[in-house]
């Protein structure tokens, strides 16, 4: 059940930000907040076996028009995004930044903020993962589809 809201958060912010992209003469709504899943106790399993499924996203975006990806996160339990992969030739990727949480709560998760400009028409994926980066292992993967028009 964790793992569901998890990933309705994920696509509540895509969505936002591609809402505001899609209005960019309206102001930015405001995005909701969103709860990390807290990963469980080490277990002796094999690296392979502890690796989540990866979440599977998409968005359409205008080829162009810069567009956000953004994502929960929570620096302060080590945690935090890093893009795994993205094809260049398709994405440019102009910033990356991590939003603090409107609650000033000690543990509140804020929103790490992806932003690209889509270079040509046609699809492609991002893959993000949410680790420490003092670790091999991934809390989760994202696999986030684009379809740029």
């Amino acid at each position: 059940m964790a793992s569901s809201f998890y990933v309705l958060i994920i696509i509540i912010t895509i969505l936002s930000c591609w809402s505001s992209s899609v209005h960019a003469d309206k102001p930015r709504p405001r995005l909701l907040d969103g709860e990390l899943i807290e990963e469980g106790q080490p277990s002796s399993e094999p690296e392979a076996a502890k690796s989540p499924q990866p979440t599977q996203t998409s968005q359409t975006v205008i080829l162009l028009k810069e567009f956000c990806v953004t994502l929960p996160s929570n620096p302060s339990t080590g945690y935090g995004w890093k893009i795994a992969s993205y094809d260049k030739e398709f994405l440019q990727l102009k910033s990356h930044r991590y939003q603090k949480p409107d609650k000033v709560l000690p543990g509140a998760p804020g929103r790490e903020m992806f932003e690209f400009l889509p270079l040509k028409t046609g699809s492609t994926t991002i893959i993000l993962h949410y680790q420490r980066p003092f670790e091999k292992q991934i809390a989760q993967e994202l696999h986030h589809r684009i379809i740029i028009r």
